[in-house]
């Protein structure tokens, strides 16, 4: 069974993409990466060890590993931009802690359950979805802290993209 860069690796050559060593180093390092990073966080890493990767070729590859299903970009607050590896069939859901930034990632059966009945409700086929809590972790409630900037990070969806509708109420098939 091949590992996950060597499939990285065949798909991208498929495509007619050359994987240059500067682009296996950074394939390699976002896979091996735990939790969520940022792309100025996998450059401080592959620079802390020795490599110089340039920012603009660890911006393309990541593009690459997003569109190849191999990461997850995901935005917990705006403007912030974070990746993970792909979860797959380990699909999971996240609570986002305001003051000091700690994303907790959970597992609810019953909310995956009430989110298919929903769709099934209103006639929709979910092929995917990211569900985000907002709030205070244990350690910062325990501290008597106070959510920083909550406005931002609860508006953290970005908007609807030009000549598009916004949000509208679904009504049930």
């Amino acid at each position: 069974m091949k590992s996950r860069a060597a499939r990285v690796d065949d798909a991208l050559r498929e495509c007619g993409v050359r994987l240059t060593g500067p682009r296996r180093v950074i394939l390699e390092a976002a896979l091996r990466t735990r939790g969520h990073f940022t792309a100025e966080e996998l450059l401080d890493g592959l620079h802390g060890a020795g490599v110089a990767a340039s920012k603009a070729t660890l911006y393309r590859t990541l593009g690459l590993l997003v569109e190849k299903g191999l990461l997850e970009p995901r935005e917990f607050e705006r403007g912030s931009l974070r990746y993970e590896v792909a979860a797959g069939e380990d699909h999971h859901d996240h609570m986002i802690c305001t003051a000091c930034g700690t994303v907790h990632e959970f597992v609810d059966e019953e909310i995956e359950r009430l989110q298919s009945a929903a769709c099934d409700r209103f006639g929709f086929r979910m092929l995917g979805h990211s569900h985000r809590i907002f709030g205070l972790c244990a350690r910062c409630v325990s501290r008597g802290k106070h959510p920083a900037s909550s406005s931002a990070a609860l508006s953290a969806s970005p908007p609807p993209a030009p000549g598009r509708r916004g949000p509208r109420r679904a009504r049930p098939a």
